[in-house]
Parts: C-alpha cells; structure tokens; sequence
C-alpha cells in the first residue's frame, strides 16, 4: 500500500484559506469606530475620551488575537505531513467527521 494525500493537511489547507478570507473582512472593523472617538464625532468629554482610549487597547486585542489564529494553523499545517499511508487514510477521515 501507497501513500495517499493527508486528510488532515487537506483540511488546515482550506481552513487557513477561510481563516484568511474572515480575517480580511474583520481586520478594519474597528478602524471606523476609533477615528469617530478619535475625531470627537461620536460625543466628547471624559467619558468619551476613556471611552476611545479602551476602544484603541480593545482594537489592538481584537488585530492581535485575529492574527493568532492564522499563526496557529500556519503552523499546525507546517508540522503536518502532506501524505499518510492508505492504512491511515479512514482513521483520519473519521476523526475529521469525512467519513
């Protein structure tokens, strides 16, 4: 028996394509919302002002941890073999609901 391609490799290749496809649209969300508090469009005052400086350190989460993610599967896919042998090909299919 061969090797066949890896289900599991398959899957994190098009994950990471929809990660990135989402992480595309979401990546400027806030962008808007931070230049309006930034701008004193939204209200102003010392409420709006700590208001805008959470949004800016909350904007700053959001793009990081937006990030992570594809690094997370950027990696799991790098340390994941592109081909399995045929014996492992159901096991895998099965785990990953292909069955």
């Amino acid at each position: 028996m061969g090797n066949v391609p890896h289900p599991l490799h398959a899957y994190l290749t098009d994950l990471q394509k929809t990660v990135r496809e989402v992480q595309r649209k979401l990546n400027g969300k806030l962008d808007r919302p931070g230049s309006n508090f930034a701008a004193g469009n939204v209200w102003a005052g010392p409420t709006a002002k700590t208001w805008g400086l959470q949004l800016t350190a909350k904007r700053a989460t959001y793009i990081s941890e937006l990030n992570k993610l594809d690094d997370e599967v950027t990696a799991k896919l790098a340390t994941t073999p592109t081909t399995c042998p045929e014996e492992e090909l159901l096991s895998w299919k099965i785990r990953l609901g292909n069955a």
